[in-house]
């Protein structure tokens, strides 16, 4: 990845992170930002903040601002675990991969952004 690509990452994510307040939106959780630089993980060594797609790619959301939210490491992964089972419980009964999609962001919620 070349440099500019990278610091627009790291821009947009800190962009991110300060529209939700550097708050997990599911938990709440928040670290402590005393003597953090902008560039090292904000972390208490046990969670971690990190940018998630509020529709899933893998459910085809776009990677807009509009949306991504801050999410802490484990309300991230267990969202994308929840993604992916829905996704392969609807392919298990037969259903192709782009309809599982639709069906998986409409039980989360999401049918109106699909």
């Amino acid at each position: 990845m070349d440099k500019r690509r990278r610091d627009r990452k790291k821009r947009i994510r800190r962009e991110i992170f300060e529209r939700d307040n550097f708050t997990c939106r599911d938990c709440g959780w928040q670290p402590d930002l005393d003597g953090w630089d902008g560039v090292v993980p904000l972390t208490d060594g046990y969670r971690t903040l990190t940018v998630d797609h509020i529709l899933e790619k893998a459910l085809g959301g776009p990677s807009t601002k509009e949306n991504f939210q801050t999410l802490c490491d484990k309300c991230n992964t267990k969202k994308s675990v929840h993604v992916g089972r829905l996704i392969r419980e609807s392919q298990d009964a037969g259903i192709d991969l782009e309809q599982a999609r639709r069906l998986a962001a409409i039980r989360l919620g999401y049918g109106d952004l699909i």
